[in-house]
C-alpha cells in the first residue's frame, strides 16, 4: 500500500512540476489495479499530500477535468459536457436553427459512445481512442451545416465556415478543407443542369435490335450460361422491338440456323418435365429469326401486346410456375398462336421459292385392282365348272 501512494505521489509531482514548468497536460494517476483515477480522487490525493499547495491541486484539477471533456464516463451516464456547451453555443447564434443544433447534439453523443465502447474493450489504447473521438467530434460539426441550401450567398457562408474551422483551438486543417468542399459542392447542387434530366427516348428506340444481340451476347458470356436461355431472351426482345416498330425486320440470331432449330427442338422435348408448348414456340422464335426468304406473310397477331403481358405476369406469378414455358407462351401470343406453315409440327417443312418452282406436279399412279378382278373370275370359272361337272355325272347314272 505504501508503495502504491509513492507511485500516486511521484506521478502526480512530476504532473505539477510539469504544470508549472508551462507544459499543459492533463495529470494521470492510477489505483493499484490499473484502473486511472477520476478527477475527483485525484484532487483528493493532492489535498492529502504533505506541503500541499492548494493552487496547485486546483489547476491539476481543472486540468482533469478539460480532459475529460467531451466525453462521456465510463461510470456514468450523463451527457459529455462538451455536447452540452456546444448545443448551447449553437442555439444561442444569431439566427440559428435548432433543429440544426440537435442534430450537431445528437451527433456528438453518438462520438462519445463509440468512445466508450473503444475504450472498454480489452487491451484499449487510450491515446488511439482519444484520436479517434476528437476526429468524430469535429465530423460533427457538419450538422450545424444542415440548412445552409436556405442561404443564398452560398459561397462566403461556405469561406466564413472555412475560417471559422481553422481558427478553433486544435483545428484539424484537412477536416475543414473537406468540409469546405463539401460545402460548396452541396451549394452548387441547387441550381440543376441539363444533365439531370435528359429528355426522355422515344419508345420506337427505346430498345433496338442491336441492344438485342448484346444482350445476347453478354448473356453467352455469363459464367454457367444457357445458350437456350439467352436466345430465348434474345427473341423476346426482338419480338418486343418489333412490336414498338414493325417497320423493321428481325434479322436471324448470330448462331441461329434452320438446322440449329429442329437440334434444339428435339433437345428442349427431351428434357426431364419438358413442356411442348414452349419447345415449339421457342422452335418458331429460332425459325422465324433465321428464315432468310420466306414468302409467307406473318399472320396478324390475335392478342395485342399488353394481353401477352399480363398472361405472362400471372403464368410465372402461378404455383410451380416454369419460366421457359411461360416465355414460349409469350412468344406464341405474340406471334398470334403461330398459325401458318409449319406450325402443327415440331419442324418445318416450308420450302423456298426456288426449290418450289423446281418441282413438277405429277398425278398419283391409279390403283391397280386386277388381283380382285381376277379372283372373281377365277372363283366363277370355278363355279361353272364344277355346275357342269355336277350336271354330266347325273346324266351318266
Amino acid at each position: 500500500m505504501v508503495k502504491s501512494n509513492l507511485v500516486l505521489s511521484l506521478a502526480l509531482a512530476s504532473t505539477a512540476l510539469a504544470t508549472a514548468g508551462g507544459i499543459s497536460a492533463p495529470p494521470t494517476a492510477f489505483k493499484a489495479d490499473g484502473s486511472q483515477l477520476t478527477c475527483r480522487e485525484q484532487f483528493d490525493l493532492c489535498s492529502t499530500r504533505p506541503n500541499t499547495v492548494k493552487p496547485v491541486c486546483n489547476r491539476e484539477l481543472e486540468e482533469c477535468k478539460k480532459a475529460e471533456s467531451g466525453k462521456r464516463s465510463i461510470e456514468r451516464e450523463d451527457e459529455p459536457v462538451q455536447c452540452v456547451n456546444d448545443f448551447n453555443a449553437c442555439v444561442t447564434k444569431p439566427g440559428s436553427n435548432k433543429a440544426a443544433c440537435q442534430l450537431t447534439r445528437s451527433l456528438c453523443k453518438e462520438c462519445v459512445t463509440k468512445d466508450n465502447k473503444c475504450r472498454t474493450k480489452p487491451g484499449a489504447m487510450m491515446p488511439v481512442c482519444d484520436g479517434q473521438l476528437q476526429n468524430c467530434l469535429q465530423k460533427a460539426d457538419i450538422g450545424k451545416r444542415v440548412t445552409k441550401r436556405d442561404d443564398r450567398d452560398a459561397p462566403a457562408k461556405c469561406e466564413k465556415e472555412l475560417n471559422e474551422c481553422r481558427t478553433k483551438p486544435g483545428a484539424i486543417q484537412a477536416v475543414c478543407t473537406a468540409e469546405h468542399e463539401d460545402c460548396i459542392n452541396d451549394d452548387s447542387d441547387d441550381t440543376p443542369t441539363s444533365s439531370e434530366d435528359p429528355a426522355p427516348l422515344p419508345s420506337s428506340t427505346a430498345k433496338t435490335l442491336e441492344g438485342c444481340t448484346t444482350e445476347f451476347k453478354e448473356c453467352l458470356a455469363k459464367p454457367d450460361a444457357d445458350e437456350g436461355d439467352c436466345k430465348s431472351a434474345q427473341a423476346i426482345c426482338e419480338h418486343s422491338h418489333q412490336g414498338l416498330n414493325p417497320s423493321v425486320s428481325v434479322g436471324p440470331s448470330p448462331t441461329a440456323d434452320p438446322k440449329d432449330c429442329d437440334a434444339e427442338f428435339d433437345e428442349c422435348r427431351t428434357k426431364p418435365g419438358a413442356n411442348m408448348a414452349a419447345c415449339k414456340g421457342a422452335q418458331t422464335q429460332c425459325e422465324n429469326g433465321g428464315s432468310s426468304s420466306s414468302t409467307t406473310a406473318e399472320p396478324a397477331p390475335t392478342a395485342g401486346p399488353k394481353d401477352c403481358d399480363a398472361e405472362f405476369n400471372e403464368c410465372r406469378a402461378a404455383p410451380g410456375a416454369n419460366m421457359a414455358a411461360c416465355k414460349g407462351a409469350q412468344a406464341q401470343c405474340e406471334h398470334g398462336g403461330l398459325q401458318g406453315p409449319g406450325s402443327g409440327s415440331g419442324t418445318s417443312n416450308t420450302l423456298s421459292p426456288s426449290a418450289s418452282s423446281s418441282i413438277t406436279p405429277t398425278s398419283a399412279p391409279p390403283v391397280s385392282t386386277s388381283y380382285p378382278a381376277s379372283a372373281a373370275s377365277r372363283m366363277g370359272q370355278f363355279s361353272n365348272s364344277f355346275l357342269a361337272v355336277f350336271c354330266v355325272a347325273i346324266g351318266f347314272f
